[in-house]
């Protein structure tokens, strides 16, 4: 069975063919699907920008348009990269298929085997989470229409759209109409925001696995006279899976790091701008309840992303750990030296950047959220 089609990979490979995203499909299945749903994301996208031109100057209707703003521009950041980068893509997932078809060891499938499920379990967790937050947002607008058939008013109550938008036309005699498209664009949206995200996951998961097993391979060179042959093979192919390794891992900064750049900044004005809504402009249960998930998940989003970088960054670190823990000083010359190469190489920590600036790590989440934090302080004071 094809890897992709494992329990691990089907729920990226459905995502990313929904969207037109996925590199093994057909070609003219991925523009249709690919251009269909670019057209939908930007038919809201446009609408909100004409709103915040409409409202601009005033700072509590720009700030209330702003959150959502910035997490459609982030849809527009991560579609880009799912349309756009197919091919890089595509190098790195036939890496993987290589890697798991290639002869290893019944011990390193199965590494291979645990570490995908357990990011599957992770993963699926992050996709309830953000599903929850779009389902929450989609569905506090149509709230008064409910009350008011359970408890109706000697008015109507005021109908809302899911998304701060302007169409120039009446919102209450086309509510209907406007509230089907944000119902629209909520799924879509939602689909770009995690198949960007698995995909990313699931690269980052298989390249920790390959630096696991090359790492046991490493600590368990034999030494000896009998088995001198043999472990001088053995670290030439370690060696050579060691390159392979670092260039997947090369591949993955270079199809990323622009975009976690946008990203990054993103997080931190939708934060910041969140933040001020809920202590400052938030006057009703519904507005808060918005805050709070809103918040909630970028907060959840930039963890796993900086979770999953950290992770690459321990297990970049195993292959040096490794080499220290086995035998090396009974190795034979010949081998010392093909082992200082690997010293000297893996003194350089595999990471994940935003624009070749920010590290990808945990280290770095606390102070995004520190500047998040001052950024909001900031923007209370001068209120």
């Amino acid at each position: 069975m094809d890897v992709f089609d494992s329990i691990h990979w089907r729920t990226t490979k459905k995502l990313l063919s929904a969207i037109g995203a996925w590199p093994f499909q057909p070609v003219s299945q991925r523009k249709v699907l690919g251009a269909l749903f670019y057209l939908i994301i930007q038919s809201i996208y446009i609408v909100e920008i004409l709103k915040l031109f409409v409202v601009w100057g005033n700072l509590t209707d720009t700030l209330d348009c702003l959150p959502v703003f910035v997490y459609h521009s982030m849809v527009q950041v991560k579609m880009a990269n799912c349309l756009f980068n197919i091919k890089q893509v595509k190098v790195l997932l036939l890496q993987i298929k290589r890697d798991w078809e290639s002869d290893l060891y019944d011990h390193e499938i199965k590494i291979l085997r645990n570490d995908a499920r357990i990011h599957k379990v992770v993963m699926n967790f992050y996709s309830s989470g953000l599903s929850s937050v779009a389902v929450i947002y989609a569905a506090v607008p149509i709230t008064p229409i409910f009350v008011d058939f359970v408890r109706p008013l000697n008015e109507t109550r005021q109908k809302i759209l899911p998304y701060p938008t302007e169409y120039f036309v009446d919102t209450e005699n086309n509510f209907y109409i406007l509230y089907i498209h944000g119902f629209i664009v909520t799924p879509i949206a939602l689909f770009y925001f995690l198949a960007f995200d698995l995909t990313y996951a699931g690269l980052v998961s298989h390249a920790c696995s390959m630096f696991t097993i090359l790492g046991g391979r490493l600590k368990n060179l034999t030494s000896g006279t009998k088995e001198e042959i043999n472990s001088f093979k053995s670290l030439v192919v370690c060696i050579k899976m060691h390159k392979d390794i670092l260039r997947f891992s090369e591949l993955l900064e270079e199809n990323y790091t622009n975009y976690f750049f946008l990203l990054l900044g993103n997080i931190v004005l939708g934060l910041t701008v969140t933040g001020f809504q809920l202590t400052v402009l938030a006057t009703d249960i519904g507005d808060k309840i918005k805050c709070i998930w809103y918040g909630t998940g970028q907060v959840i989003h930039l963890f796993v992303l900086s979770y999953l970088g950290q992770k690459l960054i321990n297990c970049s670190e195993y292959i040096n750990e490794s080499i220290c823990n086995s035998r090396w000083y009974n190795y034979p010359q010949k081998m010392k030296l093909l082992i200082i190469l690997v010293l000297m190489r893996g003194k350089i920590i595999t990471t994940i950047s935003a624009g070749k600036i920010y590290i990808m790590s945990i280290e770095n989440f606390s102070s995004v959220m520190k500047s998040s934090m001052s950024f909001f302080t900031v923007l209370t004071s001068v209120q």
